[in-house]
C-alpha cells in the first residue's frame, strides 16, 4: 500500500513538472513572439523615417554624403616636419548637401544643410609620390565650392574637427 501510493506521488510530480515545463516553453515562446514583433515594428518605422529622409541604413562603419567645401584650414608650416598635415592642408568645413548612406556609428549629431569640421586622411592636397611615397590610390586635391561625394567616420585625430573623410571623390 505505501509502495502504491509513493508510485501515484511520483507520478503525479512528474506530470505535474511536465505541465509547468510546457507552460514555461508557451511562455517563453510568447515572449519571443511579442519581442519579434516590437523588433518587426521598430524597422517598419525606421524604414518610414528614411523614405522621408531620403537616405538608407547600412551595416557599413562609415557614412557616405554628399557635401560642398565650404572653407578650407590651412597649415601653420613647421620647419623640418614630417608630418604631411603640417605641409598641406588636412581640415576643412564641409557644408552637408545629403546624406546617401548612413553607418551603423553615425550618430544622427548633423543633418543636411550642416556645416561640419572634418579632417582628410590624405589630405586636401593632390596626392604626389612626394606626399604619400607608398600610397596606391590618387586624389585630385580640393578647393573651395568643390562638391563632393564623401565616406566619412565619426571619429578624428584633430580635436575640432570630429569626422575623416576616408576616401572621396569630386562630383562634377
Amino acid at each position: 500500500m505505501i509502495k502504491l501510493k509513493f508510485t501515484s506521488l511520483l507520478f503525479a510530480s512528474l506530470i505535474l513538472l511536465l505541465s509547468c515545463s510546457s507552460n514555461k516553453k508557451s511562455s517563453a515562446t510568447a515572449t519571443e513572439d511579442s519581442a519579434t514583433t516590437e523588433i518587426a515594428q521598430e524597422k517598419t518605422q525606421q524604414d518610414e523615417v528614411q523614405e522621408q529622409e531620403g537616405f538608407k541604413t547600412t551595416d557599413k562603419v562609415g557614412t557616405t554624403l554628399i557635401a560642398t567645401v565650404a572653407e578650407i584650414i590651412q597649415p601653420i608650416k613647421k620647419e623640418g616636419s614630417k608630418s604631411v598635415c603640417d605641409k598641406v592642408p588636412c581640415t576643412a568645413y564641409l557644408r552637408v548637401d545629403r546624406l546617401v548612406e548612413v553607418g551603423r556609428f553615425f550618430d544622427y549629431s548633423f543633418g543636411e544643410e550642416d556645416k561640419i569640421g572634418a579632417y582628410f586622411t590624405f589630405s586636401l592636397a593632390p596626392t604626389s609620390k612626394d606626399l604619400f611615397p607608398n600610397i596606391e590610390v590618387s586624389y585630385p586635391g580640393l578647393k573651395v565650392g568643390n562638391k563632393i561625394k564623401a565616406y566619412i567616420l565619426v571619429q578624428s585625430p584633430v580635436e575640432a574637427f570630429p569626422y575623416t573623410v576616408d576616401h572621396y571623390e569630386i562630383i562634377p
